[in-house]
């Protein structure tokens, strides 16, 4: 397998990798603010040298682990590790990456979402899509600063109810996981612009719910029928079962 550019930045501290290829000469990735690496299911521990480096894409490469030292590149910005599938967890020295604010973890094979993320309180943006998550961290909310967060096509059966205290959360996109219901305390998440939940086995009755939508939406309004407003009026109607339920439980009493 012979050696292959990098796409960088004019300042030299961004490199893509792609799939299938290697960047040679330890020196220039140093000189330049590159990271080395082999896509042979491993990343030269040397990476953690690379202090410069301010965002590293290494998509599509089939890697199953991920280095501690990566945690050392304390300048690093953006972190791309989509679709390298076998993908599954993380090192708890990435923790140490303050000043990360973009990651892109889709399309691997994580269970969670792992706890040196969670950990990344400057955290801004996050996808987590097309993986096999089954529950989110019950402290997640501890990413103060995220406000893009996609959960899309997982395995979730349901929501942490701290999900409410992520204040600064913008976007939230949840379809196609196993939903059944949605935490009332997310009614409070001001800061929500667009959250969809198309594509769950809610347990509310949804297609009354959809039927107090305007008829004869455009598709732009179609995209947004599981948004914020759906997500309100599916909020209001558990409220109205659950006193029910109180209501019946106390006449019987």
């Amino acid at each position: 397998m012979g050696p292959v550019s990098g796409s960088r930045l004019r300042d030299g501290s961004s490199l893509r990798v792609p799939s299938q290829g290697w960047v040679q000469s330890q020196d220039k990735v140093q000189s330049q603010g590159w990271v080395s690496l082999l896509v042979e299911q491993r990343l030269l521990h040397e990476t953690g040298d690379m202090i410069r480096l301010r965002e590293l894409l290494l998509s599509y490469n089939k890697l199953k682990d991920i280095p501690e030292e990566l945690g050392h590149c304390e300048n690093l910005e953006r972190l791309e590790l989509a679709m390298n599938r076998d993908l599954s967890d993380l090192p708890p020295e990435l923790s140490q990456l303050k000043k990360l604010c973009y990651l892109d973890l889709s399309m691997n094979n994580f269970l969670t979402i792992p706890e040196s993320v969670v950990s990344l309180a400057g955290l801004q943006w996050l996808d987590v899509g097309g993986n096999q998550l089954q529950s989110l961290p019950p402290d997640i909310h501890r990413m103060t600063n995220l406000h893009t967060l996609w959960l899309q096509r997982n395995e979730l059966e349901h929501l942490p109810e701290s999900m409410s205290l992520m204040h600064n959360l913008e976007t939230l996109v949840l379809s196609n996981n196993r939903l059944t219901d949605i935490p009332v305390l997310m009614e409070g998440m001001a800061s929500l612009r667009f959250v969809n939940f198309r594509d769950n086995p809610l347990t509310s009755n949804v297609d009354v719910l959809l039927l107090n939508k305007t008829q004869g939406e455009e598709e732009d309004e179609d995209r947004e029928m599981f948004g914020r407003e759906f997500m309100l009026m599916y909020i209001q109607e558990a409220r109205k079962r659950e006193h029910a339920v109180l209501n019946v439980s106390s006449k019987g009493s």
